[in-house]
């Protein structure tokens, strides 16, 4: 990714100056760097990777906007990702912070910040990007539910399948969130999501206009707050601010996940009961029951350290994901002792890694007299059923592809070619930071 940075460091877009130099430029001339930006990212990932080490991180972990548009939250959620992928990944495919902007009409304000926080995300990872353990998806198909069904893309079939998971997350959304009508010190009206952290891990803020807000703020009287029925956050559209975002992540990275022959990579645990719910075979029952497992996490020290530790130490590493991949290609749904196998083959081999973290403290941390703190990942693997047909990127191709509309020339014709082979068994993997 030396051409990238290169091309970012030109127009000094770097953390230190791209707040100011981006407020200032013309739309031309962001889109322009846009515009080469992306061409540069899809001349530089050619290589395909066939390992169960291969994943395909959602928006979330790829530092996205969803479920918060902060640059702390998408940095520090990136920032996870980028700690366990130096360990235990062989590629990530993390999603391109700059296609997002290739239907964008104009940059507002907001869009500017965005751009500012993409590029402070950008920066946090290039340890990653240098070594060829990050790579972006490179396609320009957009491939949300509605664009799936305006170019018939997808049967009713499935269609059905991507309702019932939308319906599936609204019920759990609804009676999980708490949406709470506030008015601040001027009189106007704003609403706070809270929520449970495992699907809301902070307080969320929305700030709305229009008739149905005003009538809302009105039956608030003289109280300045009031808690939202479920037919009005309904109403308002709330649900939908969560929902869809995750909808739209399943299926885009499950299209994804074919074209890279790598796995769905979460940290949203709903994402996995969503999953697990479409999937009632017994060998993903068995994976559910017997693989969860717990592997170092290794916070608070630079990135490069982390790379350091992988090229001088990373045997271990290496054999705990030769090991899991081993273990994935054999497991079978009539093993009866799937737990105690897991048990054998694979917990000794994450104990090897405790130890060589331990041994390694001089290339971990710059003071010795400081002790290294592990922290520890939770990991959770299923079997990932799919929301899409498994032939849907053949579909799309043959449809000529789902282009985003946009000014930039020939470079959104210029798909990328699709692999169509798909292996028999693909697998969601869920990477939680466990806190304390």
């Amino acid at each position: 990714m030396k051409e990238l940075f290169d091309l970012l460091y030109q127009q000094l877009w770097t953390p230190k100056h791209c707040n100011k130099i981006i407020a200032t430029m013309s739309d031309d001339k962001i889109y322009a760097v846009i515009d080469s930006a992306i061409s540069i990212i899809q001349r530089s990932n050619s290589i395909k990777h066939d390992s169960k080490f291969s994943f395909v991180a959602n928006n979330t972990l790829s530092g996205g906007t969803f479920p918060c548009s902060r640059d702390l939250c998408r940095i520090n959620h990136i920032d996870t990702l980028a700690r366990n992928a130096a360990l235990y990944a062989d590629v990530v495919y993390i999603q391109n912070p700059f296609e997002k902007y290739l239907h964008t009409a104009y940059f507002s304000d907001y869009a500017k910040a965005l751009l500012i926080a993409d590029i402070k995300v950008l920066y946090h990872v290039k340890p990653l990007l240098d070594a060829g353990i990050f790579l972006f998806t490179t396609t320009f198909q957009h491939i949300c539910r509605d664009c799936l069904r305006e170019t018939k893309a997808i049967t009713k079939e499935y269609e059905a399948k991507i309702i019932e998971a939308e319906i599936s997350l609204k019920e759990t959304f609804l009676n999980e969130i708490e949406f709470i009508l506030e008015t601040d010190e001027d009189g106007d009206a704003f609403i706070i999501a809270e929520g449970p952290e495992e699907i809301l891990e902070h307080p969320s803020g929305f700030s709305y206009t229009g008739n149905a807000l005003v009538d809302l703020r009105k039956k608030l009287g003289r109280k300045t707050q009031g808690v939202l029925t479920k037919r009005q956050a309904t109403k308002l559209g709330l649900i939908n601010e969560f929902v869809h975002p995750i909808i739209d992540d399943l299926l885009t990275q499950n299209y994804y996940s074919n074209i890279y022959n790598s796995s769905y990579l979460t940290d949203r645990e709903i994402d996995s009961t969503l999953i697990q719910d479409k999937n009632k075979s017994i060998l993903n029952k068995k994976f559910t029951s017997s693989l969860s497992h717990h592997i170092p996490h290794i916070p608070n020290v630079p990135l490069d350290n982390l790379i350091n530790l992988r090229k001088k130490e990373g045997e271990a590493f290496q054999v705990y994901r030769d090991s899991l991949t081993n273990f994935l290609s054999n497991s079978k749904e009539n093993d009866t002792n799937l737990k105690e196998a897991f048990r054998d083959e694979i917990l000794p081999e994450i104990n090897k890694m405790n130890q060589s973290i331990k041994s390694a403290k001089k290339i971990i941390v710059a003071d010795l007299v400081k002790d290294i703190i592990v922290g520890t990942t939770f990991v959770s693997i299923g079997l990932f059923s799919h929301f899409l047909p498994e032939n849907i990127g053949q579909i799309v191709a043959g449809l000529g592809g789902i282009n985003y509309l946009s000014k930039f020339g020939d470079n959104t014709k210029k798909l990328t070619n699709i692999e169509s082979e798909i292996r028999n068994n693909k697998y969601f993997f869920v990477w939680k930071l466990r806190q304390g």
